[in-house]
């Protein structure tokens, strides 16, 4: 692969998972950051070596790939003279290809999704291209975010909508409920043990015990390390009690309708 020439529009956590990642993978590549304030743009270049971009109009237009890593809420005040073969890598929640393509008046879109866990290259990347693009920036983009993530390639933007709920709010959610058997453990006062470093080995057990049996649905997991009329079966029973399925399902659902908000504007 030839050496690469990027462009960052934003330097928040993810911009930065990505730049590790294609760093690590690419290191070749030549990165420019741009942001406002400059500060976060500053620190990235300083940290990859790359350029820092004083102002927006100072970045480049003829590197290979541009990567938009703003709010969403931000895209219309975002004015920038992009070249008609100029390839877009967005990565706004909510903003479908469409508005992309009326927006910047391109055909050459990707818009993707990743998760934070690209951080530690375990994330997940969803993937819709508009139909602009060439089949070898396709192959060279899926192999640069392969490298890093797993490339999940949808058909529609409603799908990366939906599936986001899942991938994008997961490391949240489930950081969220660790912090609840965190605090559930710590009330029994139970004294030279560390509690957060229990529960993540139970956690990290529990998960690769589960990718390493892959042919097994989770139901059937569940019912392996559950025994009948045992202390997994009481605490499940009080779950299923306080219809925790449907609780779940609607924070998914309440995720995904803010990335509908998110492309109304709110």
């Amino acid at each position: 692969m030839k050496n690469l020439s990027i462009g960052f529009f934003g330097a928040g956590n993810m911009t930065r998972a990505i730049v590790k990642g294609i760093n690590t993978n690419y290191p070749k590549t030549q990165f420019y950051f741009y942001t406002p304030t400059k500060t976060k743009a500053s620190d990235l270049a300083n940290e990859f070596k790359g350029t820092l971009v004083e102002n927006l109009s100072e970045m480049p237009k003829d590197l290979d790939y541009y990567f938009l890593g703003f709010k969403p809420q931000n895209l219309l005040d975002f004015h920038f003279d992009f070249k008609n073969e100029s390839k877009i890598i967005s990565m706004l929640a909510g903003i479908d290809t469409a508005k992309l393509e009326s927006q910047f008046q391109q055909k050459n879109i990707l818009r993707i999704m990743p998760n934070t866990p690209m951080r530690i290259g375990q994330g997940v990347t969803l993937a819709i291209f508009s139909s602009g693009f060439d089949l070898n920036s396709k192959k060279e983009l899926e192999d640069i975010f392969s490298s890093f993530s797993q490339w999940v390639l949808v058909k529609s933007d409603l799908e990366v909508d939906q599936l986001t709920a899942y991938t994008g709010s997961m490391p949240g959610i489930l950081f969220e409920i660790f912090k609840m058997f965190e605090a559930s453990l710590a009330k029994w006062n139970i004294t030279g043990v560390s509690n957060k470093e229990l529960l993540l080995k139970a956690i990290l057990g529990s998960v690769l015990l589960a990718d390493s049996e892959k042919e097994k649905s989770f139901e059937e997991l569940r019912n392996e390390v559950t025994s009948q009329k045992g202390i997994t079966e009481a605490a499940i029973k009080t779950l299923n009690e306080l219809n925790l399925d449907s609780i779940i399902h609607q924070s998914f659902v309440n995720a995904y309708k803010r990335s509908v908000e998110l492309k109304e504007g709110k």
